[in-house]
C-alpha cells in the first residue's frame, strides 16, 4: 500500500496489512467497539424501572432514557460516516472511544432525570461515529483477501451486545445499582484505546464538521422520528396515525437536495452498493420482528415462564455466532454476494418453518426453528457488510460504513414498529402473530431477490478497466 494510502486510512502499515500481516487484534478491537454501541442500546431496558424509581419520574418519561441514545444513531451515522472520509481515523477512533467513555461516566453520575437524558443523547452521538468507523477500522486492518472473516468477526461479536444487554444488565442490577451498567463502558474504552494507540498510525488530523451538519442531522434525525411515531401510534391509536409517515418524505427529499447527500447518493449508484443496504434493511427487519414477537408466543400461548423463554430465545443468537465466522471465511472464498445470498435463502426458510407458530409446539421444536433463522443471519451480515466495502470507492468507505450502519438501526427500529402493526391486525392474538411472520418471511426473500439481481446485472457487465466486486 502506498504511503498516502496509508495516511488515509490511519492504518499502521509497517508491517501489517499491505505486507500481509493482518491485524487481527485491530479486528477485535473493532469488534468490541461495536459489542458496546450496541451493549448500551439493550442493556439499560431491564434498569428501567430502578431509573424510575431513583427520580421519581413518570413512566411514561422513562422511554426518554432508550430513544435519548437511539435517535443520535439514526440521525448522525451518516454525517458522521461523510465527516470521517475527511479527517484522521486513529484521532477520530480515540476521539469517539473517550468521548464515548466519559459520556457514560456522566451518564453513571447523574444527579436528575434530565441531566442522564442529556448525557445518553452525548452517549448516542458518540456511538454513531464508533459505528460508522468500527467496521473500517477492521476492513483496513487486514488485506483484502481477509476483509470477509474480519466482517465475519466484527459482524459475530458486535450483535452479542444486544443479547447480553438485559441478561448483564439485570446482573449489575441487582447485584450493584442501575449506575454500573455504565461504568463498564469504561474499561473497554480503555483497552481498545491502547490498541488503537499501538496499532494505528495518526494517519491525520481531525477538523470541525462544517455548519451543514446541524441542518443535515436535523433532517435526517426528523425523518426517522416521524417514521418510529407513525408506526408506534399507529398501533397504539389507530392506523390513521400512519399516514404521519408521509411526513418523512419532504425531510428526506429536502436532505437529497443538499451537497451533503452527494457522496450517499454517489456511493448508492455504485454497483453492488444499493444491493447490499437493500438486503441489509430487510434482513433487520425480519430480524427484529422474530425477536419482538416470539417472547409473546411463547409467555402467552404457550406458557413458558420468563427464564425459560429467554434459554429458548438464545438459540438464534448462538446459530449467529456459530455461521459468524464461517461466512466471513466462505465470502473470502466464494464471495460476499453468493455467501450473503444462502444466508437469506436460509433465513427465510427458518422462518418459513415458524410462521405457523402451532400452540401445541414445545420449547425444543421454537429452538430449532430459531436456530436455522440465527445460521442464516450468520452468512448475511457479515458478508453484507463485506460487499457494500469492496464495491464503494476507497475515499468513502466512512460514508458507506456509516450508510450500513444507519440501515441496519433503521431497519431493527422499524422490525419491531411494523410486527406491532401487523400483530395488530389479527386483534394481538396468534393469527395476528402469524401474518407479522409472513411479513418477515416477504422480507427475506425481498433480501435473496436483491442479491440475486445484483449478482444478474454483475454477470451482464463487462469488468474490464473496474475494480473488482467481490461475490
Amino acid at each position: 500500500m502506498p504511503q498516502t494510502d496509508a495516511h488515509s486510512t490511519g492504518v499502521n502499515t509497517s508491517g501489517g496489512a499491505a505486507a500481509g500481516v493482518n491485524r487481527w487484534w485491530l479486528v477485535i478491537a473493532a469488534g468490541l467497539v461495536v459489542f458496546m454501541a450496541t451493549l448500551d442500546s439493550t442493556i439499560v431496558t431491564v434498569a428501567l424501572p430502578s431509573i424510575e424509581d431513583s427520580f421519581d419520574t413518570p413512566t411514561g418519561s422513562t422511554g426518554w432514557v432508550v430513544l435519548g441514545y437511539m435517535v443520535p444513531l439514526i440521525a448522525l451515522t451518516i454525517p458522521s460516516g461523510r465527516w470521517l472520509d475527511t479527517v484522521g481515523r486513529r484521532p477520530a477512533f480515540i476521539l469517539a472511544l473517550v468521548g464515548f467513555g466519559v459520556s457514560s461516566v456522566l451518564v453513571a453520575v447523574a444527579p436528575s432525570f434530565a441531566w442522564l437524558v442529556v448525557a445518553r443523547v452525548l452517549q448516542g452521538g458518540f456511538g454513531a461515529v464508533l459505528f460508522a468507523i468500527g467496521p473500517v477500522v477492521a476492513t483496513m486492518a487486514v488485506s483484502d483477501t481477509a476483509r470477509g472473516r474480519a466482517m465475519g468477526l466484527v459482524s459475530t461479536v458486535g450483535p452479542l451486545g444486544a443479547v447480553a444487554g438485559p441478561a448483564l444488565g439485570g446482573l449489575l442490577v441487582e447485584h450493584l445499582s442501575w449506575r454500573w451498567i455504565f461504568y463498564v463502558n469504561v474499561p473497554i474504552v480503555v483497552a481498545v484505546v491502547a490498541v488503537a494507540m499501538v496499532m494505528m498510525n495518526h494517519g491525520g488530523h481531525l477538523r470541525w464538521p462544517d455548519r451543514t451538519w446541524a441542518g443535515e442531522i436535523a433532517l435526517l434525525g426528523g425523518a426517522s422520528i416521524v417514521l418510529l411515531l407513525a408506526f408506534s401510534l399507529g398501533a397504539e391509536t389507530g392506523f390513521g396515525w400512519l399516514a404521519l409517515a408521509l411526513v418523512a418524505v419532504p425531510l428526506v427529499m429536502a436532505w437529497l437536495r443538499t451537497p451533503n447527500s452527494d457522496a450517499v447518493v454517489r456511493l448508492l449508484r455504485t454497483r453492488g452498493v444499493s444491493a447490499a443496504h437493500v438486503a441489509l434493511l430487510t434482513f433487520a427487519v425480519a430480524s427484529m420482528a422474530v425477536l419482538f414477537l416470539i417472547p409473546f408466543y411463547l409467555q402467552r400461548e404457550l406458557g413458558v415462564p420468563p427464564s425459560q423463554t429467554g434459554t429458548t430465545m438464545l438459540a438464534m443468537p448462538l446459530g449467529t455466532a456459530a455461521l459468524g465466522l464461517v461466512g466471513g471465511w466462505l465470502a473470502d472464498r466464494y464471495g460476499a454476494r453468493r455467501t450473503s445470498f444462502v444466508g437469506s435463502i436460509g433465513m427465510g426458510t427458518g422462518l418459513l418453518l415458524l410462521a405457523p407458530l402451532d400452540a401445541g409446539w414445545s420449547t425444543p421444536e421454537v429452538a430449532w426453528r430459531l436456530a436455522i433463522i440465527g445460521i442464516g443471519s450468520g452468512l448475511i451480515t457479515g458478508p453484507l457488510m463485506t460487499l457494500a466495502i469492496g464495491a464503494a470507492p476507497r475515499e468513502l468507505l466512512g460514508t458507506v460504513s456509516a450508510s450500513m450502519s444507519t440501515v441496519r438501526q433503521l431497519g431493527f427500529a422499524l422490525g419491531s414498529a411494523a410486527a406491532i402493526v401487523v400483530w395488530s391486525l389479527g386483534g394481538y392474538g396468534l393469527s395476528g402473530m402469524r401474518a407479522a411472520l409472513g411479513m418477515a418471511v416477504l422480507c427475506a426473500l425481498i433480501a435473496a431477490l436483491a442479491l440475486a439481481v445484483q449478482g444478474a446485472r454483475r454477470r451482464s457487465v463487462s469488468g474490464a478497466g473496474q475494480r473488482r466486486v467481490p461475490g
